[in-house]
């Protein structure tokens, strides 16, 4: 495998084997990389030109090739990996394509105008990006960051972003996601102006799945939307990550009108609020999230401890039976046995919720020998009429004054299955459904087993 050079001050004479010899821009040395070839940038190396297209072609996924930004040594090698090599591009269009690794980057967009910088643009690609730099620095609200493909007709790379930063210049730059991509350990740099919405999945009709893990917006405005709506049916998590202090944006700048789209963020933190379980997932159907205002008062703690509830919010999208809002998951371990399941359900409103608006979903391990489970529902059947949930009772704190459904009469019932026969040890799932149109309910996610 061979290893090239590149220095804005070598001699551009191939094939690059030292500093001396230096390939003066990463695009000459992409292209003439072999697979499994290892291509050193200097630190000191600034690459500026009117367009750029670097195409790393000849990488594969058995032996991509490596691209390190780094500290020279006297002939050939590098003493150290270190931040700092750049390239710049003064075109509306800047791609990196291929299969590679690259550490230590900086890659910039520089014009005023619409600017796109794609990477990825391969089906078959498998960039890898770790302690890279991104940045659009012209003014151009049309300018993102694209990851992905978008042709129709081809294959989705797969792109993972580890430890890179992101810097924009105009609140209507953002991530455009068009494939699978991972970004992890990642933060968004203080620019002069931020994004007001950072990702949209599918804009360009690919759609994409797009996974985050230990992002820090802290940067970002107080009312920054996390995703803004694309063009076709999307997924997105985002985990284990920091908002700004008093952040006030949504998980979404608008509903999604695609059924199979769904957000999710999940344990994040709001400052340095040392609080764990926040959580808030979205799709067409409507919305769920904590909630520490309105909580059952022997119900669900965190280790704070600090009490809290699942407040369901539904769209006029939900129907019964099928197209109703799910809670997030509420399991518990069990051995084998017979066992009744039950979640308590607190809501505003002139009278009970009936079972077909809201019911309990129970996924368990009932055949004996192997972990094939079945799933039990306590909603009315079609040809039976529905019935009224009943009062429980149970004592909630905050249900006071008028709430979110626009009434001060506070319900309190629960959702039940009993007789479930449990042949295998393991975890017991569930998920209040919520078909009631526009309605707010407060779940408990602390499930009882008698």
């Amino acid at each position: 495998m061979a290893i090239l050079h590149v220095l804005s001050t070598g001699s551009n004479t191939s094939p690059y084997e030292t500093w001396a010899k230096a390939a003066t821009t990463l695009v000459t040395a992409a292209a003439a990389a072999a697979a499994g070839d290892t291509i050193y940038v200097s630190n000191a190396h600034t690459e500026t030109a009117a367009g750029q297209a670097i195409a790393f072609t000849n990488g594969t996924m058995a032996a991509p090739i490596h691209v390190v930004s780094g500290t020279p040594d006297a002939t050939s090698g590098i003493t150290a990996m270190t931040i700092g090599g750049e390239v710049k591009s003064s075109n509306t269009t800047f791609t990196i394509t291929g299969t590679f690794d690259i550490y230590g980057m900086k890659f910039e967009g520089t014009s005023a105008s619409a600017t796109t910088m794609t990477v990825g643009n391969v089906g078959t690609a498998t960039p890898y990006f770790e302690e890279c730099t991104f940045t659009l620095s012209g003014t151009s609200s049309g300018s993102k960051f694209l990851f992905g493909y978008t042709s129709t007709g081809a294959s989705f790379p797969l792109i993972r972003l580890r430890r890179c930063h992101f810097k924009t210049a105009q609140s209507g730059q953002h991530i455009a996601i068009e494939g699978t991509v991972n970004i992890e350990d990642c933060d968004w740099v203080s620019g002069t102006s931020q994004p007001a919405s950072v990702f949209i999945i599918g804009a360009a009709g690919r759609g994409g799945r797009l996974l985050v893990s230990g992002m820090d917006f802290n940067n970002l405005s107080t009312s920054f939307d996390v995703f803004a709506v694309g063009g076709t049916t999307q997924f997105g998590s985002v985990r284990n990550s920091r908002m700004p202090a008093s952040w006030t944006g949504d998980i979404f700048s608008a509903l999604p009108s695609s059924g199979g789209t769904c957000w999710e963020l999940l344990n994040y933190a709001i400052g340095t609020a040392d609080t764990n379980y926040r959580f808030w997932t979205a799709d067409a159907r409507g919305q769920c999230r904590e909630d520490i205002t309105i909580y059952r008062t022997s119900g669900a703690a965190d280790e704070t401890p600090r009490n809290y509830s699942m407040r369901m919010q539904s769209s006029a999208n939900v129907a019964y039976p099928g197209n109703s809002l799910r809670s997030l998951p509420i399991s518990k371990r069990v051995t084998p046995g017979t066992v009744t399941a039950t979640v308590h359900i607190l809501h505003d409103g002139a009278a009970f919720v009936t079972d077909k608006e809201v019911w309990l979903e129970v996924e368990y391990l009932d055949t004996s020998g192997y972990p094939l489970s079945s799933i039990a529902t306590s909603a009315a059947a079609f040809n039976v009429t529905a019935s009224s949930l009943q009062n429980s009772g149970e004592a909630w704190t905050g249900d006071t004054g008028t709430g979110l459904n626009g009434t001060s009469t506070w319900n309190t019932t629960t959702v039940s299955l009993s007789g479930l026969v449990v042949a295998e040890a393991g975890y017991l799932i569930a998920h209040v459904r919520l078909a009631k149109p526009s309605w707010y309910i407060y779940v408990d996610p602390k499930i009882e087993l008698s």
